[in-house]
């Protein structure tokens, strides 16, 4: 399976003049980015909840609701009634690999983040973002059934 050449020719001219086609290939081969969105399991998500602090103040956040900020106040109970759900009622597993609910989840995101008094740092959010798209090399997102070669480099316009 032939990668996406055009991908490569891109990050190829984003990387500095300098470098070396060894360094080069070194660099895109050795770059992680989110990868495809997956489920999750909800109490996967209450971990990193916890491991984080943000849990417990989460709570506490909303359990004082008239001191809250309102956005912060929605993404909060949100993300509670995800985690803390009745057994029987949804299923152990988020389906985040669903675009709209992976939309739903990035729009949340904001507004746990709108106060501190939440307990959700960018920390907590970059664990969670991690557990729904975890980070994958880029040659295998874009479509490479291996790391770059010199080969591909040819066949993306002689890039050397």
């Amino acid at each position: 399976m032939s990668g996406d050449y055009t991908a490569l020719t891109t990050a190829w001219q984003a990387l500095p003049a300098t470098m070396t086609t060894i360094q080069k290939l070194s660099a895109i081969n050795n770059t992680l980015v989110p990868g495809p969105s997956k489920d999750v399991n909800r109490a996967d998500i209450k971990t990193v909840l916890v491991s984080n602090g943000a849990y417990a103040a989460m709570k506490a956040y909303i359990a004082n609701p008239g001191a809250g900020n309102q956005q912060a106040l929605i993404a909060c109970n949100y993300l509670l009634a995800i985690v803390d759900y009745e057994p029987g009622t949804v299923g152990p597993v988020l389906a985040t690999s669903d675009p709209a609910n992976l939309a739903t989840i990035n729009a949340l995101l904001p507004g746990l983040t709108a106060d501190p008094n939440t307990g959700v740092t960018q920390a907590t959010i970059n664990a969670l973002m991690a557990l729904i798209t975890p980070l994958v090399p880029w040659w295998q997102m874009h479509g490479f059934s291996m790391p770059v070669t010199v080969a591909d480099l040819a066949a993306a316009g002689n890039l050397f």
